[in-house]
C-alpha cells in the first residue's frame, strides 16, 4: 500500500474548505472538519511508515541515530497532522453574528 500521493490530493483540499470557510458557513461545517480529519489521519499513518521506514533500514535498531538522521524524517508527517489538527480546531470556532 503506498501512500505518498495522499498528501498532494489533500493539500489543495484542505487549502479551499480552510480559506473557503472564511466566506462560506457550510464550507465551516462539511468540508473543512472533513478534510482536516483526513489531514489528521494521514499525518498519522505517515508516522507509522516514516518510523517503520527506519527501522527497516539496514542496521535496523542497532544504529538508531544513523537511521534517524538519514532515513525517513519521522517527524515531517506530524506537520501535516498539525495542519489536520489546526483545521479541525478551526472547523469548532463559531463566527460572531
Amino acid at each position: 500500500y503506498r501512500t505518498e500521493w495522499t498528501p498532494i490530493l489533500l493539500t489543495p483540499a484542505l487549502i479551499i474548505a480552510g480559506i473557503g470557510s472564511v466566506w462560506s458557513r457550510s464550507l465551516a461545517r462539511t468540508l473543512l472538519p472533513l478534510t482536516s480529519a483526513l489531514a489528521l489521519l494521514n499525518g498519522m499513518l505517515g508516522l507509522f511508515y516514516h518510523g517503520r521506514g527506519v527501522l527497516r533500514r539496514p542496521g535496523g535498531t542497532k544504529l538508531p541515530l544513523y537511521n534517524i538522521l538519514y532515513g525517513p524524517p519521522i517527524f515531517a508527517p506530524l506537520l501535516f497532522s498539525a495542519a489536520g489538527f489546526l483545521g479541525l480546531l478551526a472547523s469548532l470556532l463559531r463566527r460572531a453574528k
